[in-house]
């Protein structure tokens, strides 16, 4: 199993989870909504901004062999799929925490 593959099945479990644990709450609407997206979009282009930032100082690459072959402006188009998956992870992890809490 390479260490690509190994980091995807970590992510399935982790939003596998996450699903589980909010499905059927209200919160899943919000995500349509554009207060979700006013939130979500700056994050979204700072992730990006970080990852152009490092790869032109070499601080991280990805090789061609250990990513998909299409790129979006020099990133891999699995990169942009995971800052989304995070977002929306995040989100729902913070509902879950502050309904906890309260």
């Amino acid at each position: 199993m390479t260490r690509g593959f190994s980091y995807v099945l970590l992510e399935i479990g982790v939003l596998g989870t996450v699903v589980a644990m909010t499905w059927g709450r209200p919160e899943w609407r919000r995500l349509r909504t554009r207060w979700f997206l006013a939130r979500a979009i700056p994050l979204f282009v700072l992730w990006c901004v970080v990852d152009y930032i490092a790869l032109a100082l070499g601080l991280w690459r990805f090789p061609p062999g250990g990513t998909l072959p299409w790129r979006v402006a020099g990133l891999p188009l699995e990169e942009y799929f995971v800052f989304i998956l995070h977002i929306v992870m995040t989100y729902f992890l913070v509902v879950m925490l502050h309904r906890d809490t309260e």
